[in-house]
């Protein structure tokens, strides 16, 4: 379970289980990636741009890790299409970390 704690108002906290923390499936590059999404507000726009410049990491690797994440059911990726003249373009992808992540575990939008 996933639980934000407020000690004041200005000073946010992120409890996670210890069943994600000891999931032998992931690695530590993906429990970190996954503890830093959880984070962040629920209403937060995630890009491998800002995360590769806020965690100093290159942006293939934090797509390599989105994409594993991705695979083992962390987390979910939609894309919004638009059909037109021209083909279809990709106007947003966005990012969930899902409320039945995995392995139950865990909860966030």
């Amino acid at each position: 379970m996933i639980e934000k704690l407020k000690r004041g108002d200005a000073v946010p906290y992120t409890q996670v289980s210890n069943a994600l923390l000891t999931d032998k499936s992931l690695l530590l590059k993906e429990k970190g990636l996954l503890a830093y999404m959880l984070s962040k507000p629920d209403d937060w726009q995630f890009n491998v741009k800002s995360m590769s410049a806020e965690l100093a990491e290159n942006k293939d690797t934090i797509a390599a890790i989105l994409k594993n994440l991705i695979e083992k059911r962390y987390i979910t990726r939609t894309e919004i299409r638009e059909h037109g003249n021209q083909g279809i373009r990709v106007l947003r992808v966005s990012i969930t970390v899902s409320e039945n992540f995995g392995h139950g575990i865990c909860r966030k939008h």
